[in-house]
């Protein structure tokens, strides 16, 4: 067999060797795309099985029957949507599972630097925050809202778990200051600080309370605590 041929081969059964391991980076058959004169790319899939990944711009993506996603170049990196239907996504280490309503933004090294989706059935999501594990129990319906560049997590029907710190609520708001917790304004539920060993709720048994730890005044706050940082 001539040498140039038989080498040609081997290229060839190695390369479907390593695609066979790994999500394409082509889009398969059974999804439509389309791209805007902008550079925006629409993904639909409209008959490919939902099981079936694909890769695209460090995104690999599983889409089920009738998800659109739209995905375009922002500063630095990538934002994908998942304008209807539902999707799970993989990017930059961390699982996102079936999830809708989503807006996931990335840098150039594909870290998330923002997150804002719908859990479509209960879900652990796990984050990384200034080299922390964060992990989001979000139940059916469940919301998170993940911006690490602003230092600020928003959540509803979703606990979250971070640097010892228990937040279990219908809804929370978390602030941050280089990735110390600084102000957590919850309504119905509770904090559980692990580090104090404390588990914190409303004072007045009401709906919404805020907790600070900063040690402010709060004798003109309706509900809050505040802690200072020597009791930390």
């Amino acid at each position: 067999m001539n040498r140039t041929i038989a080498y040609c081969m081997l290229v060839v059964m190695l390369l479907q060797g390593v695609l066979a391991e790994e999500p394409p980076t082509t889009i398969p058959e059974g999804f439509t795309v389309t791209t805007t004169a902008e550079g925006t790319t629409t993904i639909e899939n409209t008959g490919a099985d939902p099981l079936t990944p694909f890769e695209i711009a460090g995104y690999t993506i599983q889409a089920e029957k009738g998800a659109k996603i739209m995905l375009f170049t922002v500063a630095d990196g990538n934002s994908l949507t998942i304008k209807e239907g539902i999707a799970s996504l993989a990017v930059g280490g961390t699982q996102l599972p079936t999830i809708t309503n989503a807006v996931i933004n990335t840098d150039a090294s594909n870290q998330i630097t923002f997150a804002e989706f719908t859990a479509t059935e209960p879900q652990i999501y796990t984050f990384t925050y200034k080299d922390q594990p964060m992990l989001f129990t979000a139940a059916r319906g469940g919301t998170v809202v993940f911006a690490p560049e602003e230092s600020y997590i928003k959540t509803d029907h979703t606990t979250v778990d971070y640097g010892g710190y228990h937040i279990a609520s219908e809804s929370t708001e978390l602030g941050f200051d280089e990735g110390k917790l600084v102000h957590a304004a919850v309504f119905r539920g509770t904090v559980t600080d692990n580090n104090l060993g404390l588990t914190l709720s409303s004072s007045e048994g009401g709906e919404l309370f805020d907790v600070y730890y900063d040690g402010r005044d709060i004798s003109k706050d309706s509900d809050a605590i505040s802690i200072s940082e020597d009791e930390i």
